[in-house]
């Protein structure tokens, strides 16, 4: 009995001390676990940030490519006016010869009018 009774005493130490560091791991494992959920809403945050981030930077190239390819066609069209703007040139100066000409020729016609027999150049 007196055994029993020891047994049962270094049983209720032991269970003592255990007990604090028990405590200690226990307390220890649910900051761990407040810890891990403070972490994983950040890394979240950041994954959603990042899958973010790549979408505008595919968006952005897309622009850019739309944007470069209106360039080309805004210098095409610049070529094009530019051409265009020659060419109106060029016939506004045929129309003017061809007002001097037709001009020239009406004045020889009213001369040949007043002066039939004369020869105008």
């Amino acid at each position: 009995m007196k055994k029993l009774s020891e047994m049962e005493n270094a049983l209720v130490k032991l269970v003592d001390r255990l007990t604090e560091p028990m405590l200690l791991c226990e307390g220890l494992r649910r900051r761990m676990q407040s810890l891990g959920r403070r972490w994983r809403l950040p890394s979240l945050r950041a994954a959603e940030s990042a899958a973010s981030c790549q979408e505008v930077s595919k968006r952005e190239k897309k622009t850019l490519v739309k944007f470069q390819s209106w360039e080309k066609q805004k210098s095409i069209f610049q070529e094009e006016l530019t051409t265009e703007k020659r060419k109106l040139s060029q016939l506004r100066q045929e129309l003017e010869q061809a007002k001097d000409l037709l001009n020239q020729l009406e004045v020889a016609s009213e001369v040949r009018q007043f002066y039939p027999g004369q020869v105008v150049s």
